[in-house]
């Protein structure tokens, strides 16, 4: 993964892990616009990538290992 690729991804894993710190209700509502019959499983999906590739595991201790 190139050093650009690396940083868009922190980016977007920065971006995600905000709007799910800041404005939970508002991501997860959007998400079920987005994904109506899937909503829950994407939530689950996010979180659990968020805290496998953050430092930030104590936000989501449902998730980590």
């Amino acid at each position: 993964m190139s050093v650009t690729n690396r940083k868009r991804f922190k980016k977007c894993g920065w971006f995600l892990f905000t709007e799910l710190y800041n404005n939970e209700e508002l991501f997860e509502r959007t998400v079920e616009e987005l994904y109506p019959d899937e909503c829950h499983k994407k939530i689950s999906e996010i979180k659990k990538w968020l805290a496998s590739s953050t430092n930030e595991r104590s936000i989501f201790p449902e998730y980590t290992e």
